[in-house]
């Protein structure tokens, strides 16, 4: 029983020992998307179901995102939304 714990114990150190040492990485996505803006294209014009959508998850969108960047929603109406694309 005391040969367990005893593992257990060295178990336990080496992976605190692991995680104090281990320096801290910077984050390359949240360096890439901070102070940037995403657009979001809406291939139909404004005050639709699509842009109400797109308008409602564009303003907490951004804060899900590393580097939390601007959101902003663009509307691109024009040939069955083949503009937008």
């Amino acid at each position: 029983m005391s040969h367990v714990v005893i593992r257990g114990s060295l178990v336990a150190g080496a992976i605190h020992a692991a995680l104090v040492v281990m320096p801290a990485a910077a984050d390359p996505v949240a360096d890439f998307y901070k102070g940037k803006t995403v657009r979001v294209t809406v291939g139909f014009g404004a005050g639709g179901g699509y842009d109400l959508y797109a308008r409602f998850l564009a303003e907490f969108m951004g804060r899900h995102i590393p580097g939390n960047p601007n959101v902003v929603v663009e509307n691109m109406p024009g040939a069955g939304s083949v503009r937008a694309t």
